[in-house]
């Protein structure tokens, strides 16, 4: 029999809701052989880290997460096996998650096409429970309203087992080799990165290369990142950076950007020096984007190329006064930056040069899956498919040669009654909008 602990006192939420809630989770535990815990973003923005940790240290389950939740939960601890991202993940982390027989999606996991490494993810959706903000489901079941903090807690006071996982033995990282006269390149930059990284650091991560190349790298003990990978916005980091530096002094603030994205919102360097921040800031110039040279056939049209600018002459014109600026093409020279940098005498902006089509490991799986980027999303498309999106529905349209046209999308709202909806949803917003497509059973509102 499952004993279902209380909450802790302060909870609006009715009890009902809640205990049946952790009831079927428990009992879903108790059934599994083995289990993995997935945990999203919103775990951290809630502030529920601890509460979460305490939940997987008490189940001896593994844990990973996706690139969107890079620094969630502790690297260091010993049940973290390692980034999920389809079949860009280490064959130990594949074992863990996608052969688990459940698996506990903490906070609402957007299986995008980055956390799924270019939709490569094998993650039945049956083996998923979902702990969401404010709702539970479990198969066709949902119950809502329910709060994940409650649910967290209470599920601790009551899992039925221990699962005894430890994750593999990490083997100590090899210095990073190359000789002070080779060209910088992607196989030589970022594990330089992970050496520089301290615990406690804020990073910033840009979307493309930057955060390619840095999902894979194991943070050191409290050290936080910030990425917005969903929308895959440009130029986001360089003022997100800002804000992280503003917020918070105390700690050292880490952008990796790429040129193309730093062109966007390179003003943002100014509002740092004129506040007296000091940032480290390291700007990968490559010659253009080249997240878009990766994600087409033809990767040299041009309007993939940039205007050539002086990266590391921006702060100077900018008012920054007493940055320590450099430009570096070899690794001599990078690990001169680096060396200065790390001294935190003041901050600093490194212009990295890199090759134009010298791919990260995780952009060159994406390249060499283009046609799964395009055709998979399509081919799970039918004339009479149905998706919700917010609080609609849409209809796909399609042209005379079957292929999706999002111009003729009918909207509808989604209709329902006695507690039941049947729909047919795409989550995070579709293959167009970087979403992964699920039909769902109909949905019984518990």
């Amino acid at each position: 029999m499952i004993h279902v602990a209380e909450p802790s006192a302060g909870t609006w939420i009715p009890l009902r809701k809640t205990r049946g809630a952790v009831a079927a989770i428990a009992e879903r535990i108790e059934a599994a052989q083995s289990l993995a815990v997935l945990p999203a973003y919103t775990v951290s923005r809630f502030k529920l880290q601890r509460s979460l940790l305490a939940l997987i240290e008490a189940l001896g389950c593994p844990f990973a997460v996706t690139p969107m939740e890079k620094g969630v939960l502790s690297e260091t601890h010993a049940q973290f096996a390692g980034m999920y991202m389809g079949a860009g993940s280490s064959p130990s982390v594949l074992e863990a998650i996608e052969a688990a027989d459940l698996v506990i999606d903490a906070g609402g996991v957007n299986f995008n096409e980055i956390n799924t490494g270019a939709y490569s993810s094998r993650l039945s959706p049956e083996k998923l429970v979902t702990i969401d903000v404010d709702h539970v489901r479990i198969g066709n079941r949902i119950f809502n309203p329910v709060q994940m903090g409650d649910l967290f807690e209470m599920l601790v006071k009551s899992v039925p087992k221990k699962f005894g996982y430890s994750a593999p033995r990490r083997q100590a990282h090899a210095k990073p080799g190359g000789k002070p006269s080779d060209p910088i390149t992607a196989a030589t930059l970022y594990p330089r990165y992970r050496d520089f990284f301290k615990p406690k650091d804020l990073i910033v991560l840009e979307s493309g290369s930057s955060n390619s190349g840095t999902f894979p790298l194991l943070l050191p003990d409290g050290a936080e990142v910030q990425t917005a990978p969903l929308w895959g916005s440009i130029g986001w980091a360089t003022g997100a950076a800002l804000g992280a530096a503003l917020a918070d002094p105390s700690r050292r603030t880490i952008l990796l950007t790429g040129e193309g994205s730093h062109q966007l919102t390179a003003t943002a360097v100014g509002t740092m020096g004129r506040y007296g921040l000091k940032p480290i800031i390291f700007v990968l110039n490559n010659e253009g984007y080249m997240v878009e040279r990766a994600l087409e056939a033809d990767p040299n049209w041009i309007y993939n190329d940039l205007a050539p600018w002086n990266y590391h002459a921006l702060p100077a014109a900018l008012g920054c006064q007493g940055w320590f600026t450099a430009k570096v093409s070899t690794l001599g020279e990078l690990d001169a930056a680096l060396a200065r940098a790390a001294t935190g005498e003041s901050a600093s902006y490194i212009e990295v040069v890199g090759g134009k089509m010298d791919f990260p490991a995780g952009l060159a799986m994406a390249h060499q899956r283009l046609d799964a980027l395009v055709h998979i999303a399509q081919s799970l498309l039918e004339p009479d498919d149905r998706f919700a999106v917010g609080g609609e529905s849409k209809v796909p349209g399609f042209d005379d040669a079957g292929m999706h046209r999002p111009d003729r999308d009918l909207v509808h709202f989604v209709a329902g009654d006695a507690g039941e909806r049947i729909r047919l949803a795409i989550e995070g917003g579709g293959p167009w909008a970087g979403g992964v497509i699920r039909r769902m059973a109909p949905h019984r509102l518990d």
